[in-house]
């Protein structure tokens, strides 16, 4: 969605369009055992977890997510214990950046045209944190995540040029409660069965799964938000016009 949001945010008067709020969770779980734990041998700091499992995630977005209550009651112990997690389905690397963006949306009081730039301004800068310099194939997840913190911190002072986000506040927020936030946005996270997973609520109240294509257009969120504004709105009455896109 790096393309379709990216569009949105540089788009004029988005603000009086779109209400929008991001789960940077992805396809992250705690490894709990009432869902199967899995084999974490092979995690890695930057790629694919060879021991993911798909219907485990799954399993835990309904048991820890913010549904739980529906089906469980009260959220179950061990869904955020700090031996079973968490894990991201690539990696370390990939649990890292969602937190950084989980402190961004948490610093800019949920604002998303604060935190929204700056999480696509790290997604595009993702590279670079995955597979930092100096990495080679023996290094251990303990050094690559030590090699990757120079490129955090630099992408870091990179990505809040331009927003209110506090650059040190950022940094201690991440590298002093990680696991925290990330255990936040998963217990907001609904369950879900791929990423990017985006729901646009349409006039009358019901939801809507966006069908995001490959790769997917630039244009598309933003006319999805159209398409669901309600006749005789403001809003509306913008998106009857052509949208101007500040490059």
């Amino acid at each position: 969605m790096k393309g379709p949001l990216k569009s949105a945010f540089l788009t004029d008067d988005i603000a009086d369009l779109m209400n929008f709020d991001m789960f940077p969770f992805g396809q992250a779980m705690w490894n709990t055992p009432q869902c199967g734990e899995m084999n974490t041998t092979s995690y890695m700091w930057g790629v694919f977890w060879e021991g993911y499992d798909a219907n485990a995630r799954l399993c835990f977005d309904t048991m820890c997510g913010a549904n739980s209550s529906e089906f469980f009651g009260q959220r179950p112990a061990e869904c955020f214990d700090p031996e079973m997690g968490p894990y991201c389905q690539h990696g370390g690397a990939e649990c890292a950046v969602n937190s950084i963006q989980a402190c961004a949306k948490k610093q800019s009081n949920n604002s998303y045209m604060e935190f929204g730039p700056f999480a696509v301004c790290f997604e595009e800068n993702y590279e670079v944190i995955r597979s930092p310099e100096g990495a080679t194939a023996e290094s251990t997840f303990k050094e690559n995540r030590s090699l990757a913190e120079v490129a955090i911190n630099a992408t870091m002072k990179k990505c809040v040029k331009g927003t209110a986000l506090a650059e040190q506040e950022l940094l201690s927020c991440f590298y002093g409660n990680e696991v925290g936030e990330l255990a936040e946005v998963a217990a907001a996270t609904i369950p879900h069965l791929y990423v990017p997973f985006v729901r646009v609520q349409q006039c009358n109240g019901s939801w809507t799964i966006l069908e995001l294509g490959d790769p997917p257009a630039d244009n598309l969120l933003v006319d999805a938000v159209c398409d669901a504004t309600c006749s005789d709105t403001a809003a509306a009455q913008k998106c009857t016009k052509t949208l101007a896109v500040t490059i």
